[in-house]
């Protein structure tokens, strides 16, 4: 779990340590190539020594996933350390689709007052949908699979997806604003940008990609790392010893 699709190892240096607070740093030590444009620190590698009994939720996570149900998202990952820096149009749907993977899969987030009036309102829907359908029983040209494509979209019915990532920026912002420069100046105009440039482009229309953008996918990347690895099972704050010590970066 080196942030990279492709990692091109020198030489793998195996060595004991008998510092406590090193410890973890002797289990996975890279030496990445010297032409390498976006060098990854050698320590930063989250190993499976490091997640310890979470391993088996991780792999579970991955070769488990059942069908239409959120599982993970992680096209965004670079393949090389030269992509690491680009974010292109595709970079920002597949980060944003991990984010509505990992929103989905946390459905808590979700305000338990909002949740009522929404399934008050897709109910009352439904129901005026079926109304219409009796009453024009007879004389509606809508097929059975348009009525339940209808019906479809009406249980889809949800907060925006700005509300969406907001909630997941706002559970874990205060741990990264402990350790990063970029969060205590990021704030929700800048996931706002980052929804309207996805919108734009996945509606076919040209967007220039603006500093902004690039920088809230940059940072949002930070948020669904976070938040996958709490639904693995690491708590708060062994997340912020992770930042500290540049494994989550």
């Amino acid at each position: 779990m080196t942030h990279r699709q492709q990692n091109y190892i020198d030489r793998i240096i195996m060595t004991p340590c008998v510092d406590k607070e090193l410890m973890f740093r002797s289990h996975c030590i890279v030496h990445l190539r010297e032409n390498d444009v976006a060098k990854h620190n050698k320590n930063a590698c989250l190993t499976f020594d490091y997640l310890g009994e979470n391993t088996a939720r991780l792999l579970n996570l991955f070769y488990n996933s059942k069908d239409k149900t959120p599982a993970y998202s992680l096209g965004f990952i670079p393949k090389t350390d030269s992509e690491a820096r680009i974010i292109t149009d595709d970079t920002v749907r597949s980060i944003t689709a991990a984010l509505e993977c990992e929103y989905s899969a946390n459905p808590y987030l979700l305000k338990e007052n909002d949740k009522k009036e929404i399934a008050t309102l897709i109910d009352a829907a439904k129901g005026a949908v079926k109304d219409y359908r009796k009453q024009h029983k007879d004389d509606s040209v809508l097929t059975n699979d348009t009525y339940n494509s209808i019906f479809s979209d009406i249980d889809r019915w949800d907060i925006t997806a700005n509300e969406r990532f907001c909630a997941l920026f706002n559970k874990y912002k205060g741990a990264l604003q402990e350790f990063f420069d970029l969060a205590r100046k990021f704030d929700e105009n800048d996931i706002k940008a980052l929804v309207a440039y996805r919108n734009h482009i996945t509606h076919g229309n040209y967007c220039e990609i603006t500093d902004t953008v690039i920088r809230s996918a940059r940072f949002m990347k930070l948020i669904i790392y976070c938040s996958l690895l709490n639904r693995l099972g690491i708590p708060y704050d062994k997340l912020k010893d992770m930042m500290f010590t540049n494994i989550i970066d």
